[in-house]
């Protein structure tokens, strides 16, 4: 169905970015860094303003470029990689939202985060099929848990449709939101997520 879309890849990038994104992750800001290194809010006139209290980049920028000029010079290639893999979908892909997310941990009560849905709180922006999520990882050889795309939680189990894969590095997970996901911790959750909302900016 067009209007629920999604794609992954495995080996998504070469081995000398996949190791310098892998270096240069201990820059990127998450919950664990705040407040030293922290969050930022661009402006839509490019105006960067730091946030103590949350790690995630939200832009309001046009494009990218203020919030790459934020990352490692590796973290802003993998961005460039996902745009171009976007294009398919979106004319003109731009984040709105970043996040690192490291060895994610669900609910101690829960053996998987349950599935759902993100909404964009884009502005003025609600076509769900021109807004894309993407999922980049970075892991260890040993992990177990797993990601999945769906329209709903039981799809790939009962009706085997979406995916859910076990998770392990370099891999580039996708969807619209039109489309939900779940992450299913498992007892070997060595996985750092790079996070990206995007959505299709026509005004250039």
């Amino acid at each position: 169905m067009n209007d629920q879309q999604y794609f992954f890849v495995d080996n998504f990038l070469d081995t000398v970015l996949v190791s310098a994104i892998a270096t240069e992750k201990t820059k990127l800001a998450t919950t664990e860094t705040l407040p030293d290194n922290c969050g930022h809010f661009i402006n839509p006139d490019g105006i960067v303003v730091d946030d103590s209290t949350h790690p995630n980049i939200y832009n309001r920028y046009h494009d990218n470029s203020m919030l790459k000029s934020l990352l490692p010079k590796s973290v802003g290639n993998l961005i460039d990689k996902i745009r171009v893999s976007l294009t398919p979908y979106l004319n003109n892909p731009v984040i709105y939202n970043y996040a690192t997310l490291p060895s994610l941990k669900m609910n101690v009560k829960e053996t998987s985060g349950g599935w759902h849905k993100d909404y964009n709180p884009i502005e003025n922006f609600d076509d769900a099929t021109k807004q894309w999520i993407t999922f980049f990882t970075l892991s260890s050889d040993d992990v177990n848990s797993e990601f999945q795309v769906s329209h709903t939680s039981e799809w790939p189990d009962v009706w085997k449709r979406g995916i859910k894969e076990t998770l392990s590095d370099n891999r580039l997970f996708a969807h619209n939101m039109n489309l939900g996901h779940q992450y299913h911790q498992n007892d070997k959750n060595d996985v750092t997520l790079i996070y990206i909302r995007w959505y299709d900016n026509l005004i250039k």
